[in-house]
């Protein structure tokens, strides 16, 4: 099934497998940041300045996603079955930096094998 996200001024419609329609609050530059978690495992960055909306993959899921046109805006096409949609302030979502590796699970597997 597909989903689509669509901007309707300070809100975004979301239709499809699941239907909600999220009202955008700016913060005090007049912006909105959003990002958008989809059940597939994809990660969308919306941006609205107060007259347009923007999108942006940040993380591909099992989805195929299509940003296109609309009007001085952009909306969403998504294709994969959506069970759920999470909305939140760009600032909240935590990500895994680049360049940080995990602790070593058996750190002695890891230690310079010495010579007898």
């Amino acid at each position: 099934m597909t989903i689509l996200i669509e901007p309707d001024f300070d809100r975004l419609r979301i239709s499809g497998d699941i239907e909600q329609e999220i009202t955008l609050t700016p913060d005090d530059e007049g912006l909105a940041r959003f990002s958008i978690a989809l059940s597939d495992g994809t990660l969308l960055a919306v941006r609205w300045d107060g007259e347009s909306h923007s999108f942006a993959v940040a993380r591909d899921g099992a989805g195929i996603t299509t940003i296109r046109p609309a009007g001085a805006s952009e909306s969403v096409r998504h294709d994969f079955p959506i069970d759920w949609a999470v909305v939140v302030p760009a600032g909240e979502v935590a990500e895994r930096r680049p360049g940080r590796s995990p602790l070593p699970l058996f750190p002695e597997q890891d230690a310079p094998a010495m010579s007898a």
